[in-house]
């Protein structure tokens, strides 16, 4: 065989054992590939039972930090808040010098000055707060107020919700008393940083008790736009009166029974056009050991500021009433709040004052310059702010503006002085806010 034909033989043979020697490298990657793709495979399908188990809680934004588990048994908020409040003040010397009693009720020997107003500033709310739902049936809330160099208790309580149809929330606890409208609604969602005058006069706010509540769905809408709305709410409780937010009471039979009731006849548009209304009752026995008094002080929408007006303490107090309706509503950009309170304190037969009558009322109105609309939460029955159509942090949005303006009144004066009345003063107030 010629030189050339060898060489072309083993070319040939080269040629043939080329694919020969491929195949076998070639079944090696296959089945390393094999390898690594089952290997990833359990690593994800790993990942996923744990995303799924009912231990791993998911994190997300929504009004403070939330941590909820996937079947939603679970759901951990939270959140605070940090209130500044500065004021410059101007008042003329015969305001300034208008006597208020600091004693007891009509004592013309202890009386105070209101002024002088002075200009100031202070850590309005500083709170921190934990809350959660465990299991959907199982809350619970612990809210602290840090401001003004002391430790408040504010919503300190647990309950269960969620119990049926027809079963009623119950809670325990150091909770709002369910009376007004704007007393429950939440500081963080108030048009103003302060709320009106007879909300902080009348309003019980905060106290230890036992709460039962319920709401009731109404299907509104129509067609695929049909949903359950919570349209009517109830709420009643037995309480305790505590000094400062410190959660203690004492008193024998000094027990406070309260009651809310609220319903919103109109509600379109997912609330952006609604009407509320609500009644509050609120029958207080007078704690004491002989010295049983009821005191109405005040002051302006100015936390700062002393008391403007004052009752003095009316002792040989037996039974104190009080009595509030409220109103609100929105269209679109426009909302509208208002109440009126009416008091009555029933004295003991040996009592110098004879059961004396006190009232006052707000009106309050504002006006989304940005087109956004209030928001109200019909389950609880009290506001919310507004949702900005853009964020001032994102794509140059500039948030939402609201203009705000409110009217307040009280009285603490009923009667003359020589036949049993109390002369605590009048207020009024008129305040415009710009909220952003």
């Amino acid at each position: 065989m010629s030189r050339l034909a060898r060489h072309l033989v083993a070319s040939a043979l080269g040629a043939c054992a080329l694919p020969m020697l491929a195949a076998p490298a070639t079944a090696q990657n296959d089945d390393a590939v094999k390898l690594r793709l089952d290997a990833f495979s359990e690593r994800l399908k790993a990942i996923e039972d744990k995303q799924g188990a009912g231990d791993a809680l998911r994190t997300s934004w929504k009004d403070g930090l939330r941590l909820t588990s996937p079947d939603g048994k679970f759901d951990l908020k939270i959140g605070g808040r940090i209130h500044f409040e500065s004021e410059w003040n101007d008042s003329d010397d015969d305001f300034e010098a208008t006597k208020r009693f600091s004693g007891n009720a009509n004592d013309q020997a202890a009386t105070t000055g209101i002024g002088p107003l002075e200009d100031g500033f202070e850590l309005r709310r500083a709170r921190l707060q934990l809350s959660g739902l465990m299991y959907e049936h199982f809350e619970w809330k612990w809210q602290y107020d840090f401001a003004k160099g002391t430790v408040g208790h504010k919503d300190v309580y647990a309950g269960m919700v969620n119990l049926g149809d027809w079963v009623p929330n119950v809670r325990a606890g150091h909770m709002y008393e369910p009376f007004g409208l704007d007393a429950m609604t939440s500081s963080n969602d108030s048009t103003f940083i302060e709320r009106s005058a007879i909300s902080n006069i009348f309003a019980p706010n905060r106290n230890p008790g036992f709460l039962v509540s319920k709401n009731w769905k109404v299907e509104t809408g129509e067609g695929n736009d049909a949903k359950l709305v919570e349209r009517f709410t109830w709420a009643a409780g037995v309480f305790r009166e505590d000094s400062s937010d410190n959660s203690v009471a004492t008193g024998d039979g000094a027990y406070n029974l309260t009651a809310r009731v609220t319903g919103t006849p109109l509600w379109q548009k997912e609330g952006k056009q609604m009407v509320h209304v609500g009644a509050a009752m609120t029958r207080r026995s007078v704690a004491g050991r002989g010295g049983e008094a009821v005191t109405y002080a005040g002051k302006p929408e100015v936390d700062l500021f002393g008391n403007f007006v004052n009752t003095g303490a009316m002792k040989e107090a037996d039974v104190d009433w009080r009595y509030g309706t409220e109103l609100a509503a929105i269209w679109n950009k426009w909302s509208l709040q208002s109440e009126y309170i009416w008091t009555k304190t029933e004295m003991n037969k040996a009592a110098a004052l004879d059961d004396p009558r006190f009232h006052g009322w707000y009106v309050q109105g504002s006006y989304m310059l940005t087109g956004e609309a209030r928001r109200f939460k019909p389950a609880e029955a009290v506001f919310q702010n507004p949702k900005p159509f853009a964020n001032a942090f994102e794509n140059g949005g500039g948030g939402a503006w609201e203009l705000a303006l409110r009217w307040s009144a009280i009285d603490l004066s009923d009667g003359a002085e020589a036949s049993g009345g109390v002369k605590g003063g009048s207020l009024q107030s008129q305040t415009v806010g710009l909220n952003w």
